[in-house]
């Protein structure tokens, strides 16, 4: 039996369960197999096995060894993170005279476009893959959250590194929309509120649902008071309207532009055709042109398989491995994703939680 077989085999073999009602003295649950339909969900789908990206790196890994050559930094990253925070100034100076329609227009297609790359450019140096040194990336990290306005860049690292390490898990694993965000989704408006101020959901979550993740620490302060120091600079010389035309673009970044759709498509449970899988995947991949002014995030399975790949060589991976993962569904369009969620009766339950983590976070609660 081949290394691929072997792997489908352990895949096949984790089963998937229905979340049944939770109280806060037991929980139901019901075994019956899942495949992700577009239905007003009141559950989470749960995994009662192993974390499907674990087991396909290690696949990989023995029959294509080669691939730890892929790992490393990418020089050419720091290269065009710092030409993308430039461009993005010299932008929002050239639009700083519009007003009314075309203003708006600007901070969906310019403003909402440079936003999106750079919460993308912070995620991929969060994994120090712009330089070997710890504290370049950090200061490179610090240095693209400028435009964001808000400061975001050192804090989003540890967040983000669990989310990699215990995907699924209750109460780790916080890009999973709390159990609220999740029922306030169950209608189109709800949906339609929350996709639209789903930065600030990612902003405020992961505090709430992991507070001791958060960094106190010099490196805290210092993106908290560079970034709070520029702001002032940018209202002093310029006034107050580039601040609302890069605030309004981070809000088109993570809701309705083109690019905003991997937030929907990298992990929610998707239909995905009409012979599925015995088991919904849980992250899906992009392969379309969007991957160009996004850092290739849409090559998600491999991202999650092999972090340590930079975004240009996450290509080469799929090429190297097409057995692993052509077969993977994937989303075709991320806008298409965006709306499908919008208009469809999918909502936040539409995730996949860690049995086990469930049963340990609803013990906690009966305690």
């Amino acid at each position: 039996m081949c290394i691929r077989d072997r792997y489908q085999r352990r895949v096949r073999g984790a089963r998937w369960l229905h979340m049944g009602a939770m109280t806060h003295t037991q929980t139901t649950l019901t075994k019956t197999p899942v495949h992700p339909v577009l239905t007003n969900r009141t559950e989470y789908l749960l995994r009662d096995g192993p974390e499907p990206h674990k087991i396909r790196a290690e696949a990989i890994r023995k029959a294509h060894p080669e691939v730890k050559e892929l790992m490393g930094t990418e020089p050419l990253t720091k290269f065009v993170a710092v030409s993308v925070v430039v461009a993005a100034f010299f932008c929002a100076y050239l639009t700083k005279d519009l007003s009314g329609g075309w203003w708006l227009l600007a901070t969906y297609a310019i403003s909402g476009t440079f936003q999106g790359n750079l919460f993308l450019a912070i995620h991929e140096i969060a994994h120090n893959l712009a330089f070997k040194s710890l504290v370049a990336n950090r200061l490179l990290a610090i240095f693209c959250n400028l435009p964001l306005m808000l400061p975001y860049a050192y804090t989003f690292k540890p967040f983000h590194m669990a989310h990699h390490k215990s995907q699924g898990e209750d109460g780790v694993d916080t890009d999973i929309p709390s159990k609220w965000e999740a029922k306030l989704t169950s209608n189109f408006v709800g949906k339609f509120c929350w996709l639209f101020c789903q930065i600030f959901a990612y902003a405020i979550r992961p505090g709430m649902i992991k507070p001791d993740l958060i960094p106190w620490d010099r490196w805290l302060v210092l993106n908290w008071v560079v970034q709070f120091s520029f702001d002032a600079v940018v209202v002093y010389f310029w006034g107050p309207w580039p601040i609302l035309y890069f605030l309004c673009g981070m809000l088109w970044a993570a809701s309705f532009h083109p690019t905003a759709g991997h937030f929907i498509s990298e992990h929610y449970v998707l239909d995905w055709g009409s012979q599925p899988a015995e088991t919904p995947p849980e992250t899906y991949s992009y392969y379309g042109p969007l991957n160009l002014i996004a850092w290739n995030v849409g090559y998600h399975n491999e991202h999650h398989d092999f972090p340590a790949i930079p975004w240009t060589r996450l290509p080469r991976l799929r090429e190297i491995a097409p057995e692993f993962y052509d077969h993977l569904p994937q989303t075709n369009s991320w806008m298409g994703t965006t709306l499908t969620y919008l208009f469809s009766s999918m909502n936040g339950f539409n995730r996949v939680k860690q049995f086990r983590s469930v049963q340990s976070q609803d013990g906690k609660k009966s305690m």
